[in-house]
């Protein structure tokens, strides 16, 4: 009976990933004072849009949506310039296949928010499908070189990420509750060393 639940068990963890998202809430919650826009992948692919304005140094226009002619895309416009920030996938950006295109049962959500407390928002690209998998990729506002954003690095977790008041970055991770904690300090991302 017993090697019989713990069959039972491993069958159903290994078909976790494959299975619909059936969280209801964004990839990224949010505590105040941010701004924020999601689509799904079904919404892509049927050439939706989702724009964004927020006020970093300069009014920066962000805007999600199809690539032509595959893929997608997100713009960040400032000026009489831009930049696609997605032209290049952060490595470790889960959801994207070869071509771009965000994976079936996947969203995207970008949300704003001052993280470090330097009065300049930081904007964070998270994918997932709302249950086993969830990536966030971290980007800084540089107004040094000719386009504006650089990633800093990517936190890895399960179904949502929280942002506390204070600007710290809390997913889940694994099967018993877990959770990372991260913080920007210095243009840097830190994750939490737990004693």
């Amino acid at each position: 009976m017993r090697i019989r639940h713990i069959l039972m068990s491993s069958f159903l963890l290994a078909l976790w990933p494959a299975a619909e998202s059936w969280a209801d809430g964004p990839l990224v919650s949010l505590a105040g004072g941010e701004q924020s826009m999601a689509m799904s992948a079904a919404e892509i692919q049927a050439g939706q849009e989702a724009r964004l304005t927020a006020a970093m140094p300069e009014p920066v226009s962000f805007t999600l949506r199809r690539a032509a002619p595959n893929g997608t895309e997100l713009s960040a416009v400032y000026g009489e310039a831009g930049e696609n920030l997605l032209a290049t996938i952060p490595p470790g950006l889960a959801g994207f296949d070869e071509h771009g295109e965000l994976a079936e049962n996947f969203s995207l959500q970008v949300a704003v928010r001052d993280l470090d407390g330097d009065k300049i928002p930081e904007f964070l690209l998270a994918t997932g499908n709302g249950a086993s998998t969830l990536t966030a990729a971290v980007f800084v506002y540089d107004a040094k070189g000719a386009e504006r954003f650089r990633s800093i690095g990517v936190i890895e977790g399960q179904s949502s990420l929280s942002i506390g008041e204070d600007g710290r970055l809390t997913v889940p991770f694994g099967l018993r509750g877990l959770l990372d904690e991260y913080a920007i300090s210095g243009g840097r991302l830190l994750k939490k060393e737990w004693q």
